[in-house]
């Protein structure tokens, strides 16, 4: 699994330092957002924390100095003392193994975070496609509309055709520009939700465009027989899934802290050094005296503390395995849906490429017929009207091939590396 600097695995470029300046890839897009969203360095805060609680878990090894400073009845001591723990029936060991295992939960945090970004990144990028392939749409409707409207015009003037003709462009050219107004709204606010998402303003120049009725290049292809293709994604999934990783850290973490809380039912045996200064004024005190003692300790806690802290824990681990049960099937669930909408689409794609071009040729007829006359006006604003909505329909198409792939590849871990 990637490790807590987890980065895209293709090379950025020029492009990650200056977007303003180049265009970026939906690949290169994603690795911006994951490098300088808080989010992720909040979690790296995190994992800071969690490794030194490991440091902090060694170091109940060590001795442990104490000092003391008495005073009875005019005689004042002074007692220096170094203990040595030598049992304490596994807590401490207990303590050192749930620390490294919270620090590899949180290491697990990081490049959950990370996919989780970058899977939002990819649908928000696909949202603005959509939006910016309705909107070339549109643009391109209403200037086939815009020329209809200023024949019509002319036929009228000629006596040709009636005022019908005219209403019916127009109503089909408000419609066409009320469409366009909310293409455009849409791309805006997706546009301003990917500039949050790198922290800095972005233009539509400044991600790569997908060209209406173009193919991605980049596209990998998930083809194959498809029950072993998604038999095949859904185990790699699984083995790398950092939220799996993160749960089994948490539930490892769990059973080393139901022994530690165990432990504490126990005595715990140390090793003492005691060195004593006094003035002797009013008992028979040395006035420097050093001793060694083996001492046992036993601190059960309030009542039965002990004993329900440590079901508590165990509680905590049962909720923490049905926890990992429900993550996995989370996981199965999203690659299971990004797989068929990927299927899907790819091969829509090549049916509405077909339909496009299709289109495109009937209303190129259809023009041609009507000044022949052997066509109805009516046919050939709706012929005008399904090129649009191929157009559209494409677009839309196009951009949840792309994506869907790039979270195919996301659930995978092909993007990100160590």
């Amino acid at each position: 699994m990637p490790g807590p600097g987890a980065v895209l695995a293709q090379p950025l470029g020029a492009a990650i330092s200056s977007p303003s300046k180049a265009t970026l890839s939906l690949d290169q897009f994603v690795a911006l957002a994951i490098q300088t969203h808080p989010s992720v360095a909040s979690k790296r805060a995190g994992l800071n924390a969690a490794e030194a609680e490991i440091q902090a878990a060694r170091y109940q090894y060590f001795p442990t100095p104490s000092l003391q400073l008495r005073q009875n009845r005019g005689e004042r001591s002074t007692v220096l003392a170094l203990q040595q723990p030598l049992w304490a029936g596994g807590r401490i060991d207990a303590g050192l193994d749930a620390a490294s295992a919270r620090a590899n939960a949180a290491s697990a945090s990081i490049y959950e975070t990370q996919t989780a970004l970058a899977l939002r990144a990819t649908t928000v990028w696909q949202a603005w496609q959509q939006a910016r392939g309705r909107s070339a749409a549109g643009v391109a409707g209403i200037d086939l509309l815009s020329g209809y409207a200023q024949s019509v015009a002319r036929r009228i003037q000629a006596g040709a055709a009636g005022e019908g003709d005219r209403a019916l462009v127009d109503a089909r050219l408000a419609q066409a520009q009320g469409d366009l107004a909310a293409a455009r709204a849409s791309e805006r606010a997706s546009l301003a939700q990917l500039s949050q998402m790198v922290g800095q303003q972005l233009r539509s120049q400044d991600l790569i465009d997908l060209a209406p009725g173009g193919n991605d290049r980049a596209n990998p292809s998930f083809s194959g027989d498809h029950a072993l293709a998604i038999e095949a994604l859904l185990a790699q999934a699984l083995k790398v899934s950092p939220a799996l990783h993160r749960a089994r850290a948490e539930i490892n973490s769990a059973s080393h802290e139901i022994t530690q809380k165990r432990a504490a039912q126990w005595p715990t045996l140390n090793l003492r050094a005691e060195h004593q200064r006094s003035n002797g004024a009013a008992s028979a005190l040395l006035p420097n005296e050093t001793r060694y003692l083996l001492v046992m300790d036993y601190t059960p806690g309030a009542g039965l503390s002990a004993g329900a802290n440590a079901d508590a824990a165990a509680a905590r681990l049962i909720g923490l395995q049905d926890n990992l049960e429900a993550t996995q099937r989370d996981v199965i669930e999203k690659v299971s849906a990004d797989f068929e909408e990927h299927q899907s689409s790819r091969s829509r794609l090549a049916d509405l490429q077909r339909t496009l071009k299709a289109n495109a040729e009937v209303l190129a007829s259809y023009e041609r017929l009507f000044i022949a006359g052997k066509r109805g006006w009516l046919e050939v604003i709706n012929a005008a009207r399904e090129l649009t909505q191929a157009q559209t329909a494409l677009a839309d198409v196009q951009a949840l091939h792309l994506a869907s792939a790039t979270r195919l590849r996301l659930h995978a871990g092909e993007l990100l590396t160590p």
